[in-house]
């Protein structure tokens, strides 16, 4: 179960190097190309997510980690399509929309990765009983 969960613990990461990322932007690298290599990113480890969701389906106690990484997958279409968005819409309205899309992001991966941690303390317990 341990791997299993792994994609979903990276994608929690993955998140949490986006939104601490997206307050700077590096030596050489325009925003544009920042939130492209985000876009990335997100989508490489939601799309590693998925491959497991299958499997995870077939476990048992695992509707806690599949209802979490549902509400994450959800944020983070919504945060992604803000962020391609940005050259038909901007101010500080639409700014504002992005950070709280930012932040719904990052709280649902943060439960996400709490789910995973909660089952695998769950079994861990129930294998040592």
């Amino acid at each position: 179960m341990r791997a299993l969960y792994v994609p979903y613990v990276d994608f929690s990461h993955a998140v949490e190097l986006v939104r601490r990322e997206k307050a700077f932007v590096y030596s050489g690298e325009t925003k544009e190309t920042r939130d492209k290599r985000h876009d990335r990113l997100l989508m490489k480890a939601i799309n590693r997510a998925v491959e497991v969701q299958a499997a995870a389906t077939l476990e048992d106690g695992a509707e806690g980690v599949l209802s979490a990484a549902g509400d994450a997958y959800i944020a983070m279409d919504a945060y992604i399509r803000s962020v391609r968005n940005e050259f038909q819409e901007s101010g500080t309205e639409y700014a504002k929309r992005v950070d709280a899309e930012a932040d719904a992001l990052a709280e649902a991966a943060k439960s996400l990765r709490q789910a995973a941690i909660d089952d695998i303390k769950r079994l861990d317990v129930s294998v040592e009983k």
